[in-house]
């Protein structure tokens, strides 16, 4: 038997760790180049919960949720798109390929069967490639195109404060 989580943070994975009868085997999060998540990956690793990568192009979540609505996706980055005509993939097959070298699997979506067949033609990236994606959320700051905080009225992914503090939506 086995649970899964999705969009917890480490925060809120600690809280789950320290009541859950049976540890969380996985934990969906928003996970691309420039939201690598390294310290959640870290901390996963470390107790054994598999994480797992979904919009991990960037994605276009729908409007009300949908944070930095102004800033490129990674596949549009002029460095991404240098790494994949340099291992002759393209950009969407340089950022799962990233990420799968990281041991993170990926959930892309797409409703374009090119595209379903193209996430499965991945490639090892040379390590300076690689180092090349791996980088870009230190050079840029870390992007999250998911942001749920104005819809819900406050914001889940708070690493300081455990939110919402009761155990109620604002809603309810």
């Amino acid at each position: 038997m086995g649970i899964g989580l999705s969009n917890f943070n480490v925060l809120k994975t600690k809280r789950i760790l320290e009541v859950a009868r049976i540890i969380p085997a996985v934990n969906q999060v928003e996970i691309h180049p420039y939201l690598p998540q390294r310290e959640l990956f870290e901390f996963s690793s470390k107790h054994g919960i598999l994480l797992m990568a979904h919009q991990p192009l960037g994605g276009r979540p729908v409007q009300v949720v949908r944070g930095h609505p102004d800033e490129p996706f990674p596949t549009e980055d002029r460095k991404i798109i240098d790494v994949a005509v340099g291992c002759g993939i393209s950009p969407a097959q340089a950022c799962l390929s990233w990420a799968v070298q990281r041991g993170i699997p990926v959930v892309p979506k797409s409703v374009q069967e090119a595209h379903m067949q193209q996430n499965l033609q991945l490639k090892r990236l040379p390590g300076d490639l690689f180092n090349v994606i791996d980088q870009l959320s230190s050079e840029r700051g870390p992007i999250r195109f998911l942001d749920p905080r104005r819809h819900l009225g406050f914001n889940i992914f708070d690493e300081e404060n455990d939110q919402p503090a009761a155990n109620s939506a604002p809603w309810d």
